[in-house]
């Protein structure tokens, strides 16, 4: 795979490529949210070090060349750079995502790019599995696919979130059933709220 093909900035790209470094750099940032079910930094999986910025990373193939995506949280909010290039991860565009077949489609200002991953980050796949489901940030409950006494397996969604006009799945962490579902459908809810807890199967 090719890798760093794109120019140095972001101004001298065309229109489509623009639209697909920021469909990687969202795509980055949903995965990301299904990772930040911990919001204590010690037991993260995002990169974060002590006195030192968050940088978690991505990397997808799309058309033949891999991408590299580093979120960032500067103290207030998230950017992300492309193989280099800053990208602001702008919530005034809407994008959809549909997964399937070991691939991602991105759906973003009337266009639409496939990535796949080269495999699983490890850093992601680390650390402890837990009981809840918890809001990454703050956003608007757009549906719960589940009700408590139900049986998930890993991997399912759970919840819809709707947070930087993007709507995010909320994974279940592992097998279980539901003991708790903590918040309604159309609640604003706050960074680190309890939306969904599991017990185990019996």
């Amino acid at each position: 795979m090719q890798t760093g093909l794109i120019a140095e900035r972001i101004e001298t790209l065309t229109a489509r490529d623009a639209d697909r470094l920021q469909a990687a750099a969202r795509l980055a940032f949903d995965e990301a949210v299904n990772d930040w079910g911990d919001t204590n930094p010690w037991g993260a999986r995002d990169g974060w070090r002590l006195n030192a910025p968050a940088t978690p990373t991505w990397s997808f193939e799309e058309g033949g060349e891999t991408l590299t995506v580093r979120l960032r949280w500067n103290g207030r909010e998230w950017d992300a750079a492309v193989n280099g290039v800053a990208v602001h991860l702008d919530p005034d565009t809407r994008v959809a995502f549909r997964a399937g077949g070991g691939q991602t489609s991105v759906f973003i200002n009337g266009g639409t790019f496939v990535f796949a991953r080269p495999g699983a980050n490890a850093d992601h796949d680390a650390g402890d599995i837990g009981d809840e489901v918890k809001a990454p940030l703050p956003g608007k409950i757009v549906a719960f696919a589940t009700k408590v006494g139900a049986s998930v397996k890993k991997g399912e969604a759970l919840v819809t979130l709707e947070a930087m006009k993007m709507e995010h799945a909320l994974k279940a962490p592992r097998d279980g059933v539901v003991a708790e579902v903590g918040a309604e459908e159309g609640a604003q809810v706050k960074e680190g709220a309890v939306l969904v807890r599991l017990e185990p199967v019996a």
